[in-house]
């Protein structure tokens, strides 16, 4: 996302496997991809700033 915003090439992408090597069980949460929402706030009718991570760093950069 921030290379995205910065127009930049973002860092150069590691392999699974290095990850896997350096972290061993610690490089799960790294690799696997989950979307988190956050109900309490949702239900709360809270209104967040910026609707996404993009629009955020673009605004704060």
């Amino acid at each position: 996302a921030l290379g995205w915003v910065l127009r930049r090439p973002s860092w150069f992408p590691v392999p699974p496997t290095l990850l896997k090597l350096l972290f061993g069980e610690a490089a799960q949460p790294i690799l696997s991809s989950m979307r988190a929402v956050p109900n309490a706030l949702h239900s709360s009718s809270f209104e967040f700033a910026y609707s996404d991570v993009h629009t955020a760093l673009a605004d704060l950069l």
